[in-house]
């Protein structure tokens, strides 16, 4: 199976680098068999797929939710989300700065009392007034929020566990929002 075990066997490297190779083979097959994760997109959908958006938020908060609730209960369970966005239209101003330009340069000369003998000085004194060149940029972005989120969670027994911790871990995770009018049920069936 491993012929370079045999191979490089007088030079001490074959078990060497049959241990590299099953190190490999491990990574590998743990990497293949691990479904990815995707969370909603960050960037602000625009008006047309708000739909889309709601989807993927329903989809990755049902995921969240059945996730927490695979360490509380071994039982199936059903989740039921009812999300309702609103759009919010943000505005944001932002200061762009230009270019350092000099406006006035003034320099002068001030003769100084000295004695004859050190023939008199003179200082000199510069001021420069400079400005900066710059644009206020503003922009209009309309982004989806959660207006209400109710969740109901349905267990098919009637478990031994601690409702409250369960009830907080969905809090949690679910992001509840109680001054916002969220609602969140576990029920039995």
């Amino acid at each position: 199976m491993f012929p370079f075990v045999r191979l490089l066997k007088p030079s001490g490297l074959g078990p060497v680098m049959l241990v590299a190779s099953l190190v490999v083979l491990n990574l590998t097959s743990t990497c293949l068999n691990q479904s990815p994760t995707v969370a909603p997109s960050t960037v602000a959908p625009t008006i047309n797929s708000d739909i889309a958006y709601l989807d993927s938020l329903e989809s990755h908060l049902e995921a969240k939710a059945l996730s927490i609730l695979e360490r509380y209960v071994s039982d199936p369970a059903f989740v039921d989300l009812n999300i309702e966005l609103e759009s919010t239209a943000v505005t944001t101003t932002t200061y762009v700065p230009g270019d350092k330009i000099l406006v006035e340069d003034i320099q002068k000369k001030e003769a100084v009392d000295k004695p004859a003998s050190d023939g008199g000085c003179v200082n000199k004194a510069r001021s420069q007034k400079w400005e900066l060149t710059g644009t206020w940029e503003e922009s209009n972005e309309v982004r989806p929020r959660i207006k209400t989120l109710k969740c109901c969670v349905t267990l098919t027994n009637n478990p031994h566990i601690n409702a409250d911790d369960l009830f907080r871990s969905l809090s949690y995770g679910l992001g509840i929002d109680l001054a916002r009018g969220d609602i969140l049920k576990i029920a039995y069936q």
